[in-house]
């Protein structure tokens, strides 16, 4: 599709526009190749913008003209611009995005001011809470398929709940995602495991056992057990995936171990115990109340 403004979607004029779980593909326009909007408000959720080109700025998006932009989950990718900002082009107006990726736009990724960037992985870096610059290790994208493989870096690296200036830009519960924070993008690997249960396909030599007390107040034990030599990893992260805490980190030998974790300095809330023995590892959600 090829328009002046919004090659695939355009907001203009004092409008309200929410979109979620759609993909913005392969359209062309002389401002915003994807999505252009101007003197409007927008929101999108779990929306891929990819291979659409500018013949001037804004590929991905363009938002100009004191408008306010939401961005969640949102993955921004391989879009063009000929002038300015294949990714996002943004001027005098208002434009957040959390839990996103934007990678392989061209000519920049980000271009403009008034924008706010948490928990995203931006390829060249970006300042925020949170962000990261690392390939997200797509699973397909040459055909399209933006969905992200096992050891990519974006997963668990989002986050359920954020607040900016006085406003809440995010606030997940916890069945909104898989593991212990949301993925950055617009998809959310699926083969990781649910928080309260066993890794599938678990190898033989350990296992994760369920913590007691659960609910806890402010000690409870995490079991595990190690039938061979391995190096083990237990560590305890918050709510929004952050590690807190690292318990165990040696060379461990066989055996059957009970660890004392005492969270009296931290307040009330659910928190999660991982343990990783090499590239696998297990999760149990815990849940402190004072």
């Amino acid at each position: 599709m090829k328009n002046h403004y919004g090659g695939g979607v355009s907001s203009i004029t004092q409008s309200y526009m929410g979109l979620n779980n759609v993909t913005i593909n392969g359209n062309t326009a002389s401002e915003g190749g994807g999505v252009f909007i101007g003197e409007s408000h927008m929101v999108l959720n779990n929306v891929i913008i990819s291979n659409n080109t500018a013949i001037h700025s804004g590929g991905g998006i363009y938002c100009i003209y004191s408008s306010d932009l939401s961005l969640v989950n949102v993955t921004l990718v391989s879009n063009s611009a000929n002038i300015s900002s294949g990714g996002i082009y943004c001027e005098s107006s208002s434009l957040s995005l959390i839990n996103g990726i934007i990678w392989n736009n061209s000519l920049q990724e980000i271009y403009g001011g008034g924008i706010t960037v948490t928990y995203s992985d931006i390829q060249g870096g970006y300042d925020g809470e949170g962000n990261i610059d690392s390939d997200p290790l797509f699973t397909n994208p040459e055909n399209g398929d933006y969905t992200l493989q096992p050891n990519s870096p974006c997963i668990d690296a989002g986050t359920p709940f954020f607040v900016f200036e006085g406003d809440t830009l995010i606030n997940m519960s916890e069945n909104e995602y898989i593991g212990i924070a949301p993925d950055m993008g617009a998809f959310e690997y699926e083969s990781v495991l649910s928080t309260t249960e066993e890794t599938v396909n678990l190898p033989t030599d350990f296992q994760l056992f369920e913590c007691y007390p659960n609910p806890f107040n402010p000690t409870t034990i995490i079991s595990f057990t190690i039938s061979e030599v391995n190096d083990v990893i237990l560590s305890v992260y918050n709510i929004r995936g952050k590690l807190i805490e690292t318990i165990v980190d040696n060379r461990v030998n066989p055996g059957d171990y009970n660890v004392s974790w005492n969270a009296n300095k931290y307040s009330s809330g659910i928190y999660f115990a991982k343990l990783q023995v090499g590239v696998f590892s297990q999760i149990k959600k815990i849940t402190l109340i004072k």
